[in-house]
Formats: structure tokens, C-alpha cells, sequence
């Protein structure tokens, strides 16, 4: 009998530390509710949702309308770019093709005076008349004149005009004093503009008038002379 005693007491005390354990939370169950404590906030005893979560939302679909604002922005700058280059090459292509055509009507243009010379060559071998085949070239000459004046290739002025740097070349020079200096007396080679730019300068023979020649080095203005600075002042002794 004496023996079976501490057996009940010690199945008494697992018992009661079996309620016991059962009385305390577990902490595995705590977590959640702290957790969501945490997520709801002091107010989250209301029965609307929290600012917090409303602001993180218009912010997000702020963001996605940034990005496709973005996205929009970045197609149009690559379409932009696509067209720009395409309009690179066909500028390059149209300007070959705009050279090639207009060297194209300037060479049938230049067909009509090439007929005409060949026409006055083939008279030259039957004919001796001297004069007709000299009115025959000078025909040419002219279609030649005009074809060019056509393409605004026009020839530079050059007989009894003031020599111009900038569209003569003085090659010669002949004294004459009964013209102005650097008067044109004779054209050596024709010189040309094109569309008013100088092609080619026109290579003449000048007049030297030794009394009209400017002086190399300008002459000393009386102000700036050795007695200027010697000349009594207005009003001194």
C-alpha cells in the first residue's frame, strides 16, 4: 500500500502541469496577431480601410502612368530617329539622281552646237569661201554663248573696263597715256561666272599711265608732319 502512493502524486502533478500548458498561448499562435497589429495600424478598429494603404495605391498608378508616358515618349523618339535616318538616304539618293540629271540636259543641250560645228567642218571641206565659214563658226559660237547663258553661265566683261581683282588676271601691261590706268585693252582668255560666282578669271592686258599711278605708300597727312608739331597754337605768343 505504501508503495502505490507516490505514483498518484506524481501522475497529480503531470496532470496539472498538462492544464497549465494548456492555459498558456503558444507562441506560434502570438505571431499572427501581432503581425496583424502591426499591418492594421492604431485605427484599425475602423470599419474603412487605412490612409496608408489609399496612398500607396494613387502612388503606384502614378508610377505606371509615368512609365507608360515614358514608354510612349521612347517609340516616338525611336520612330523619330528611324525617319530621320531614312530621310538621310533618300536625300543621298535623290541628290545623285538630281546630279545625274542635270549633267544629263546640259550634255543634250550641248548637242545642238555640236551638230552645228560638225555641219560648218563639213562645208569647210568643199567650200572655199572663207567668209561663209567664218559666219558659220561664229553662228556656232553663239548657240554655244546661249546654251551656257542658259545654265546662268554668264562670260566676264573685260574691253575698256577698270581692271577688278576679283574677276581679271592682269597678265600684260602696256603703257598708255591717253587712257585711265589699269584700263582692260585686250582680252587674252575668256573668263566666266557661274550662277555670280567666279568660275574662272578672265586673263587680260592692262594700260600703265605713269601720272595716274597710286603711290605704293600713303603720303603723310600735314597734321601728322615734323612742322604740325611746330605750329604756334590758336591764341599763343
Amino acid at each position: 500500500m505504501t508503495s502505490k502512493q507516490p505514483s498518484s502524486k506524481k501522475s497529480s502533478v503531470s496532470v496539472q502541469a498538462k492544464e497549465g500548458e494548456a492555459a498558456q498561448p503558444s507562441p506560434p499562435e502570438a505571431a499572427p496577431l501581432a503581425t496583424e497589429a502591426r499591418a492594421s495600424g492604431p485605427s484599425s478598429a475602423g470599419p474603412e480601410s487605412t490612409p496608408g494603404v489609399f496612398l500607396a495605391e494613387s502612388e503606384l498608378q502614378e508610377l505606371r502612368q509615368k512609365a507608360a508616358e515614358r514608354d510612349g515618349l521612347l517609340n516616338d523618339l525611336q520612330r523619330a530617329r528611324a525617319d530621320y535616318i531614312n530621310l538621310q538616304r533618300r536625300t543621298s539618293r535623290d541628290r545623285v539622281t538630281w546630279s545625274s540629271q542635270a549633267i544629263q540636259k546640259f550634255a543634250l543641250d550641248l548637242l545642238l552646237p555640236l551638230d552645228q560645228l560638225e555641219l560648218a567642218l563639213a562645208s569647210a571641206e568643199t567650200s572655199q569661201d572663207f567668209k561663209v565659214l567664218s559666219e558659220g563658226i561664229g553662228l556656232v559660237r553663239d548657240s554655244l554663248l546661249a546654251v551656257l547663258r542658259q545654265h546662268k553661265l554668264e562670260p566676264i566683261q573685260t574691253l575698256q573696263e577698270r581692271f577688278n581683282p576679283a574677276l581679271h588676271e592682269a597678265v600684260l601691261q602696256e603703257d598708255r597715256l591717253d587712257l585711265p590706268d589699269m584700263t582692260v585693252l585686250s582680252e587674252l582668255r575668256r573668263g566666266y561666272t557661274l550662277e555670280g560666282k567666279v568660275l574662272r578669271p578672265a586673263q587680260v592686258k592692262v594700260s600703265r599711265n605713269p601720272g595716274q599711278e597710286k603711290p605704293c605708300l600713303p603720303q603723310t597727312p600735314p597734321s601728322a608732319g615734323p612742322d604740325a608739331a611746330q605750329a604756334p597754337r590758336p591764341g599763343g605768343p
